[in-house]
């Protein structure tokens, strides 16, 4: 059993990189399930990432799951969200295998797709008030608030 006083980071998994634990042989599990245990009691600490050609994964940290270093698991140590016990959380982004580094991509993806993504205060200043009138309603008041436009056609010169 894990005591509470054990645990000194919380945890928390990208959704795809929990798929990729259910998808990797159990052998390869069962070695990064224990090595993110060792990670979160900060008994171990995987090597810091860099940028690698297109591959951007600065700031990240890499686990080695077998002795043969063919599988890897790839996380940030972050701060932990406000109201957690916890100053430090560990978010796994992805666990596979190092050939082709295809891990390292799969993270890199995961995390320019997080990027991207508006977090819940951008999409409240993003959002539009239901009060607001739309840009069609805008127009038609704005046509109906100025005065008429008169046009009248000179009549030719002849010189």
């Amino acid at each position: 059993m894990v005591t509470q006083s054990a645990i000194r980071r919380s945890f928390e998994a990208h959704p795809e990189a929990l798929r990729d634990l259910r998808m990797i042989p159990s052998w390869v599990r069962d070695s990064a399930l224990l090595a993110l245990q060792q990670v979160i009691r900060v008994q171990h600490r995987g090597p810091l990432l860099e940028r690698h050609g297109p591959i951007d994964l600065r700031g990240c940290r890499k686990l080695y799951l077998d002795d043969d270093a063919h599988w890897r698991a790839v996380y940030q140590e972050r701060h932990a969200p406000s109201g957690d016990q916890f100053r430090t959380q560990i978010y796994l982004l992805a666990v596979g295998p190092r050939a082709h580094e295809a891990v390292y991509r799969t993270a890199a993806r995961r995390l320019r797709a997080m990027a991207a993504t508006p977090t819940g205060r951008e999409e409240a200043a993003l959002t539009r008030s239901p009060h607001t009138p739309g840009p069609s309603e805008l127009a038609v008041h704005a046509a109906s608030s100025l005065p008429p436009v008169v046009v009248t056609a000179r009549p030719p010169r002849h010189p």
